[in-house]
């Protein structure tokens, strides 16, 4: 569960910004209360195009590439871009999460070839201060780490093979070899990670690749009760679905579909209480397949305290269906956590000033990150989706001045 995150020098984010996760609401099911405060399980990401908004998601994909899979990655160089006017500085990210019933600080300073430094603190109560686990720190081929009574130091073996992979996080290899687990840290920052972005962007998965995806889920499905949430999710939606059929289509349409010859995809039942017929997935619309997308991470992030960051959460679905997707996130007793940016105001409804995240260039060329919670003379009572598109927060489309060339 995340609590915070400092971000500096990180695609279109120049300038140190940061972002705070915490509330001080706790009387709504979207809020989770623990010991060492109130956290947001719920952040809204708004901001004219080319703001930042996919840069700011990107760092949480990001951060968990490197805390988790980095020690694994077989090229010698760290996959992100600078800030194009501070190329010759490194990179940062500090990063507050909580994991069983602790709460660590983790930082990173890198740059495309090295992490220069890291270090993990932790903090057992809330008013205790944060108290060094572990610190890494490397100059040129001087690797220097220094421990304290959390951590067991390593042997000569395995410090060597952390100094060789210089784009590796010491965090990642702890993880893996379960260094952490008496800490409370199993998998990493998150217990479970699901996104649609990837380190340099989106992922771009085609129609027919996502029915396929979709089909061998369904084929294979062995949690027959998220099976059956999934369905009833879809009913609810008036998608028109009764169920999945027990029936499957061979693609044979290979002028269309040419990579899915002969492969089994799914049908789904519609109809009513007088008359049914099966649909292959593939004559479904986009907006229902997404939907279909959508749900099962949806339901594997609530599942284990995970964390969802979706960029656009609107695409090809229908504003309510996307209201009702974030209800039914909201409305469980995990600790998940829900991060999404969007172009829709009306998915601003219902959200806490602390809920709500703006990203703007107001210089032009850094991307500012601020809460509505930052602002003054904002009460929780107003309507936040009107006033955002009138201008008063700021971070929508204005025209401006082009800068002389």
């Amino acid at each position: 569960m995340l609590y915070s995150i400092k971000i500096k020098n990180f695609y279109s984010i120049g300038d140190e910004q940061f972002l705070d996760f915490t509330s001080p609401k706790d009387d709504d099911a979207s809020v989770i209360k623990t010991k060492f405060g109130k956290v947001n399980k719920v952040v809204s990401i708004v901001g004219n195009n080319a703001s930042g908004k996919t840069n700011l998601l990107r760092v949480f994909t990001f951060l968990h590439w490197l805390a988790h899979a980095s020690i694994t990655e077989e090229s010698s160089e760290i996959s992100y871009y600078k800030h194009f006017l501070m190329e010759d500085l490194p990179s940062e990210i500090e990063v507050v999460f909580q994991a069983f019933e602790n709460l660590f600080k983790l930082k990173f300073v890198f740059d495309y070839r090295n992490i220069i430094y890291e270090k993990l603190s932790i903090k057992k109560k809330k008013n205790d201060s944060f108290k060094q686990v572990y610190k890494v720190t490397r100059e040129n081929d001087e690797f220097k780490t220094s421990y304290s009574e959390y951590l067991e130091k390593l042997n000569y073996s395995e410090r060597l093979h952390i100094k060789g992979k210089r784009n590796a996080s010491m965090f990642s290899y702890l993880c893996i070899m379960g260094k952490l687990k008496k800490l409370g840290i199993n998998r990493g920052i998150s217990e479970l990670y699901r996104s649609n972005l990837r380190n340099m962007g989106v992922s771009e998965v085609n129609f027919g690749d996502t029915c396929k995806n979709l089909s061998k889920y369904f084929i294979e499905a062995k949690n027959k009760d998220e099976k059956d949430i999934i369905i009833k999710i879809l009913r609810t939606m008036d998608l028109g679905i009764l169920d999945i059929a027990d029936t499957l289509s061979i693609v044979t349409n290979t002028k269309i579909h040419s990579k899915l010859a002969n492969y089994e995809i799914i049908n789904l039942l519609h109809g009513n209480d007088e008359k049914k017929f099966d649909v292959p997935l593939l004559l479904e619309s986009e907006g229902t397949v997404e939907s279909m997308e959508f749900i099962i991470p949806l339901l594997q992030v609530i599942s284990q305290d995970g964390m969802f960051v979706i960029d656009e959460i609107e695409r090809s679905k229908h504003p309510l269906i996307v209201k009702e997707l974030i209800s039914i996130f909201i409305n469980n007793n995990s600790n998940s956590q829900l991060i999404f940016s969007t172009h829709l105001p009306l998915l601003l409804e219902n959200r806490n000033k602390s809920q709500i995240v703006f990203v703007e260039k107001t210089d032009c060329i850094n991307s500012e990150i601020y809460r509505l919670e930052d602002l003054k003379n904002v009460r929780n009572v107003e309507n936040f989706s009107l006033k955002y598109v009138t201008g008063k927060y700021g971070a929508i489309p204005r025209k401006k001045k082009c800068p002389n060339v």
